[in-house]
């Protein structure tokens, strides 16, 4: 029996039509690792040899994969499809309206293993996901996969703050240092896709950890240049130079800030001025 559905989830967009229905009602939970086998339909334009780093999994074998540590958006929305399925099943994965249009995978869930739920983790455990996830993220972001870099900050900052009572704990430091790392990278992919507000907000969050960060200041000015705040972004430039004098985009910057600053007084004058003429 074939069932066709569309999933939008986070930046992922996807069609999946189960093939088989297979056996049993346990599905796959986030960190579970699966055995599964993945066939690929793609054009001859892509060789065989490109195969394994557009997919991000091994394809035409049984491979063994964790829910959750897929590093390219291929294997990001296998992990997706795989918590949708029990073992036995088959489903077929295509890529509508993307660059992936020409894309077909059919995936098998031979097997899995549960992994332990959320809130059955202690404190360093989730710890050890979220630095697990940031890792791939930071990966992600090195080659320019800015989707799935965002996707797995936020990932990785849903199981920071997970953790309770931490100020209570001998890894609070590291914990709040990871916290402050996730909304700055959650903010570095949010200005590659001219998300200002969000970016301010994601940097103030950061600030508020660490109110010497002066990547925070630096990128909440970027932002707010973007939002012609050229006031507040001065504020926060003139901060980061205070705090790194020798931060040479820093002072580039708050130099292209002031120049945009006076012409925006020059024109604000001649504006005023023909009011009165």
């Amino acid at each position: 029996m074939e069932k066709k559905q569309l999933s939008n989830i986070g930046p992922f967009h996807y069609e999946l039509l189960i093939i088989s229905q297979g056996n049993g009602k346990t599905l796959p939970n986030d960190f579970a690792s699966c055995r599964i086998f993945i066939c690929v339909q793609m054009p001859e334009s892509i060789g065989y040899e490109s195969r394994p780093s557009l997919i991000g999994y091994d394809v035409d074998t049984e491979t063994d994969v964790t829910i959750g540590l897929g590093s390219t958006y291929v294997s990001c929305v296998i992990d997706l499809a795989l918590q949708t399925m029990v073992e036995g099943s088959i489903v077929s994965l295509k890529f509508p309206d993307s660059k992936l249009s020409e894309l077909s995978l059919e995936v098998r869930l031979i097997s899995f293993s549960l992994s332990e739920e959320v809130y059955r983790l202690s404190p360093d455990a989730k710890l050890t996901r979220a630095l697990r996830l940031k890792e791939v993220g930071t990966k992600a972001f090195r080659t320019k996969d800015t989707e799935v870099a965002f996707y797995k900050f936020s990932r990785a900052l849903k199981y920071v703050l997970c953790i309770r009572n931490v100020g209570e704990l001998p890894s609070a430091s590291e914990i709040e240092t990871l916290r402050c790392q996730c909304y700055l990278n959650i903010s570095a992919c949010q200005l590659l896709t001219d998300s200002f507000v969000s970016v301010t907000d994601n940097c103030s969050r950061a600030l508020s950890i660490d109110p010497s960060n002066v990547k925070g200041f630096f990128r909440r000015a970027r932002a707010q240049i973007g939002l012609n705040e050229y006031e507040k972004a001065k504020d926060d430039l003139v901060k980061a130079q205070s705090l790194e004098p020798g931060n040479t985009a820093v002072s580039k910057l708050l130099a292209s800030v002031k120049v945009a600053m006076k012409k925006e007084d020059g024109e604000l004058a001649k504006s005023i001025s023909k009011m009165f003429h």
